[in-house]
């Protein structure tokens, strides 16, 4: 008998195991399509990642505002090779154009760096720009929108800024206790990034001419984390206390892809702005709405 229920125990505890693990595993069970009007996404590293289906494999991708290219990384690479023709040799930042019925077709910048990456590839501003004039993210409801909605909240500026013909970077204006500063808007960082230089400088307004030049030229590497607490935070009629933030002082050389390369001259706004809200950005009339 004891042996018996030592059987039925080790069976009973197998059976549970494999049930718990299906269920963790089937809330992310889910494929997007490109003409959907509504992506769901789940949060990694309070990141926005939604999945698609392209031939038999799926892909997760990053929703990065911060970035305006679409990216795919070294993980993502891999997984599609097998239907990359044999004479076709992908090269760092080659564009590779993917078509399928789930996805659409997308042009992205090959990316070899990031071998750690826990996701595919990154979906910038050009996606969402093709994708809707109007993006809403509903952080509690884990939900991507593309569909004009009312959202309760004041509408700010947005600072669009193309450089060289490329999609644009959008930055915010945000008060901090008795100063403005500009902040990248930025659904790829999971944290709120001051600047290096944030105490003894002031904020620089983001330009064309700018951003290019801070891209083009070399720097010496150089790393430096520091923590701080903000008191106030104010955005479109939002009120944030003792917001935490990290000053960023990367600073890399020759250019990139990705908007975080100049972090060290900007301040990127991230999840802690987002947190449960719902944030929704009009592409045409360069406007940013956080509210409920």
């Amino acid at each position: 008998m004891k042996n018996l229920f030592k059987i039925f125990m080790f069976i009973f505890i197998q059976i549970f195991l494999i049930t718990c693990t299906s269920s963790s595993i089937e809330e992310y069970d889910f494929c997007n399509s490109f003409n959907d009007d509504k992506f769901q996404f789940y949060l990694s590293n309070n990141r926005p990642i939604v999945k698609f289906k392209i031939n038999d494999f799926v892909l997760d991708f990053m929703i990065d505002t911060g970035s305006n290219y679409n990216i795919l990384t070294n993980r993502g690479v891999q997984k599609i090779l097998p239907f990359i023709p044999e004479d076709k040799k992908l090269e760092k930042f080659d564009t590779l154009k993917i078509s399928s019925d789930k996805l659409g077709s997308i042009n992205f910048s090959v990316e070899f760096n990031d071998k750690n990456s826990t996701y595919d590839g990154i979906l910038g501003t050009p996606f969402l720009i093709q994708k809707s004039e109007v993006v809403t993210f509903d952080y509690k409801a884990r939900e991507i929108l593309f569909l004009p909605m009312m959202v309760e909240g004041k509408e700010e500026p947005l600072i669009p800024v193309s450089v060289r013909g490329h999609a644009p970077l959008y930055f915010m204006t945000i008060q901090i206790e008795n100063r403005k500063e500009f902040f990248l808007f930025d659904t790829g960082n999971e944290i709120i990034t001051l600047r290096s230089n944030y105490d003894n400088e002031k904020s620089i307004y983001p330009s064309e001419d700018f951003i290019f030049n801070l891209l083009n030229n070399d720097y010496k590497k150089a790393n430096r984390f520091k923590t701080v607490k903000l008191s106030t935070f104010y955005y479109g009629g939002n009120i944030y206390k003792d917001v935490r933030a990290i000053y960023s002082d990367f600073i890399f050389s020759k250019a990139s892809i990705s908007a975080r390369r100049f972090l060290s001259s900007f301040s990127s706004a991230g999840y802690p702005l987002f947190k449960d809200k719902i944030v929704q950005i009009n592409f045409k009339n360069n406007t940013l709405t956080i509210g409920e």
